[in-house]
C-alpha cells in the first residue's frame, strides 16, 4: 500500500481499478534539415495541421451533442488556436528560419507559446498552457500521422491515472463509466479540474509521481476533498475509504435535500444565496443545488483561450443561456475583469511593475483614449439584448471612484439607445459595481447614491486592504480574510447599502467560508455568491441560527484585535448553532 497526496480538484471519494493512460511514443528527429527538404517538411506541416483541424472539429460535433455549446466551445477555441495565422506563422519559420523537420517545428512552436504562458503571474493563465500543449500534442500525432490512444477503453467504473488529461481527454470522460481520476499535473484552476467540477467526478491533480507507483489494474482509492490517493490498500484502509464514500454520499443527499429549503433564519430572516459561475454549463450544474440565481458570472471565460474576441452574438448566446437556465432568478455578470497580469491574447497589455495596481477591471475597456472601449460596449449590447430573457445585472470590477460610475452608467445609456435606433430587442438591467477596493468601500455612501447594488469582492478588498498579494506564499500569513480591518469595511459597505436601500452581497471567498456565514448575516449581507455544492452548507448554517446570535457573533467579530480572534468568535458561534441541528 502506498499513499499519495495532490491537489483537491473536485470533491468525492471513490474505489475502483486503475486504467493508467499514456499516448504511444513519437520519435522526433534531432538537428537541423537540408535546404532541399524544406518544402517537402512544410507540406507534411500542413497536411498534419488540416488533419488535426478535422479531429478537432468531429470533438467539437461530438461534444456539443453529448455535453452542450459550453464545452464545445473550449474546443472551438482550440481550433481557433490551431488555424490561427501567427500560431502557423511561428512553426513555419521553425521550418524555413530554422531548419527543423516538421515534427520538430511543431513541438518547438508549440513549446516557445507555451512558455510565454507559463511566465505569466496569473495562475490562472499559466494553467493555459496545459490548453497549448493540448493542441500540440494534437498537432505532432497528426503531423506523424499516429492515431491518439482512446479512453473509451478503460473498463466500467475505472479510476483514470495520467501524467495529465487535457480538455479534449476530459471531454470525453463519460461520468456514467468513469469513477474518477488522478493526474500528476494541473492545478484547482485548470481546464481539468473545471471540467471534472462540472461533470461532478472526484478528482485529485498535481499529485506527482503517480504514474511511476501505478500499474494497469491496480486497486485505487481517491478523496477529492483532501487530495488523498492509496495505490492497492490493505483491507482495512479499503474498508475505510469505503465508509468514507458511504458517509459523503449520505451527506450530499442530505445537503441535497436542504437545498430545496429557503435560507431562512430561527426567527424567519430570509437571505439569499446565489452561485458563482464562469460558464452556462456551471450554471446547468448548479441547478439541483437550487441557487437563488448568479451571484457572480466571471464572463471573462469567453474571452479567454482564443487568438479573437468573443463576438456580439456569442456573447448573446453564451448570457441568454444563463438567464434562461435561472427561469426569472437574477443573473449577476460581471463585464470583462482582466488586466495587468491577467491578460487575453487579443489585447496587447503592456509591462507593469505592480499588475494588481494597474491596467485592469473597468480601467482597462473605460476610457476611449486606451482604445478598448468597443470591447465594453459589444458586452454592454449583448447583456442588454440577453436581459430581453430574463433578468439580468450588470456590475463593473475595480470601480475606486464616483466619476468611474459615473462614467459606465453614461457608456450603458448610450448602449441602449444604439440597441433602440438599430431596432434590436433589449431588457432594462440593473447597474452596479464590486467593492473591492479600500477607496471604494470608504466612499460606499456615496457610491450607493448612483447604483442599484453592490458586490463586495472580498479576495482583492483584503489583498488590498492589507497590502498582501493574495497569490504569493511568501506573505500569505498577511493575506488573513478574518482580519478586523476587512470586516470594518464589509460592516461600512452593508450599512451604506442599508441606509440607501440598496441589496449588498458578497460574491469573493468570503461568502462561502462557514466560519463567515453568521457574522456576514448580523452585519445585514443581503446575498452571499458562492460555488454551488457550497450553497447547501451555508444555507444549514443560516437555518440553525436567529438573527440574534448572528448580530452577537458579528460584534464580536469587529470588537476583535487580530484575525486570529475574530476567527474564534465566529467558529465557536458556528459550533453553537449547528450543535442544536
Amino acid at each position: 500500500m502506498q499513499t499519495l497526496k495532490g491537489i483537491a480538484a473536485s470533491p468525492g471519494v471513490v474505489i475502483g481499478p486503475a486504467f493508467v493512460y499514456t499516448q504511444p511514443k513519437l520519435d522526433i528527429p534531432e538537428g537541423t534539415i537540408t535546404a532541399d527538404r524544406l518544402d517537402a517538411e512544410v507540406a507534411a506541416f500542413q497536411a498534419g495541421r488540416l488533419r488535426a483541424e478535422a479531429g478537432l472539429q468531429a470533438l467539437v460535433e461530438r461534444v456539443r451533442a453529448e455535453k452542450g455549446d459550453d464545452l464545445a466551445g473550449v474546443f472551438e477555441g482550440h481550433l481557433e488556436i490551431l488555424m490561427d495565422e501567427e500560431f502557423e506563422a511561428q512553426i513555419l519559420a521553425q521550418i524555413r528560419e530554422n531548419h527543423l523537420c516538421a515534427l520538430a517545428a511543431v513541438r518547438a512552436g508549440v513549446e516557445a507559446q507555451r512558455q510565454e504562458f507559463l511566465a505569466l503571474d496569473d495562475e490562472y493563465l499559466r494553467e493555459r498552457a496545459d490548453d497549448l500543449a493540448d493542441i500540440g500534442r494534437r498537432l505532432l500525432y497528426a503531423t506523424a500521422g499516429v492515431e491518439f490512444a482512446s479512453l473509451d477503453d478503460h473498463p466500467d467504473h475505472a479510476i483514470i491515472i495520467a501524467r495529465d488529461l487535457t480538455p479534449s481527454d476530459t471531454a470525453q470522460l463519460d461520468p456514467a463509466r468513469v469513477a474518477g481520476f488522478a493526474v500528476e499535473t494541473g492545478g484547482r484552476t485548470s481546464h481539468t479540474a473545471i471540467m471534472a467540477r462540472t461533470l461532478e467526478l472526484p478528482a485529485v491533480v498535481g499529485c506527482v509521481g503517480i504514474l511511476d507507483a501505478v500499474t494497469m489494474g491496480d486497486l485505487i482509492a481517491i478523496d477529492g476533498r483532501s487530495g488523498d490517493v492509496v495505490i492497492a490498500p490493505d483491507a482495512s484502509t479499503e474498508a475505510a475509504y469505503r465508509t468514507r464514500r458511504a458517509a459523503f454520499l449520505a451527506d450530499r443527499e442530505v445537503m441535497l435535500a436542504l437545498a430545496a429549503l429557503p435560507a431562512t433564519t430561527t426567527d424567519g430572516e430570509t437571505t439569499m444565496l446565489g452561485v458563482n459561475i464562469g460558464t452556462p454549463a456551471d450554471a446547468e450544474a448548479s441547478l439541483p443545488w437550487n441557487p437563488d440565481g448568479v451571484g457572480l458570472y466571471r464572463s471573462e471565460f469567453l474571452f479567454m483561450d482564443r487568438p479573437g474576441l468573443p463576438s456580439e452574438d456569442e456573447q448573446f448566446k453564451a448570457y441568454a443561456s444563463v438567464v434562461k437556465a435561472m427561469k426569472g432568478k437574477p443573473v449577476v455578470l460581471r463585464t470583462l475583469d482582466v488586466g495587468g497580469d491577467k491578460p487575453v491574447a487579443a489585447v496587447p497589455f503592456p509591462h507593469e511593475d505592480n499588475p494588481f495596481l494597474g491596467w485592469r477591471g473597468v480601467r482597462m475597456c473605460l476610457y476611449k483614449e486606451e482604445g478598448n472601449q468597443d470591447i465594453l460596449r459589444t458586452q454592454l449590447r449583448a447583456a442588454l439584448r440577453a436581459a430581453a430573457d430574463g433578468e439580468m445585472w450588470i456590475m463593473y470590477p475595480m470601480i475606486s471612484s464616483y466619476e468611474e460610475v459615473v462614467a459606465v452608467k453614461e457608456l450603458l445609456a448610450q448602449t441602449q439607445q444604439e440597441l433602440k435606433a438599430a431596432g434590436k430587442r433589449y431588457g432594462e438591467v440593473k447597474t452596479g459595481i464590486m467593492i473591492e477596493t479600500p477607496g471604494a468601500a470608504m466612499i460606499a455612501d456615496k457610491l450607493a447614491e448612483i447604483v442599484d447594488f453592490f458586490s463586495i469582492g472580498s479576495n482583492d478588498l483584503t489583498q488590498y486592504t492589507l497590502a498582501a498579494d493574495r497569490g504569493n506564499e511568501r506573505v500569505s500569513r498577511c493575506y488573513q480574510t478574518f482580519h478586523p480591518a476587512v470586516w470594518h469595511l464589509v460592516s461600512a459597505v452593508i450599512h451604506a447599502g442599508r441606509t440607501h436601500k440598496i441589496p449588498v452581497g458578497m460574491c469573493g471567498e468570503l461568502a462561502g467560508i462557514e466560519e463567515a456565514a453568521l457574522p456576514l448575516l448580523g452585519l445585514g449581507l443581503d446575498e452571499f455568491s458562492m460555488s454551488a455544492q457550497s450553497l447547501p452548507r451555508i444555507k444549514r448554517i443560516i437555518r440553525a441560527a436567529s438573527m440574534e446570535e448572528a448580530k452577537a457573533c458579528a460584534r464580536a467579530v469587529l470588537d476583535a484585535r487580530t484575525a486570529e480572534e475574530a476567527f474564534a468568535a465566529a467558529s465557536s458561534a458556528m459550533k453553537a448553532v449547528l450543535s442544536r441541528t
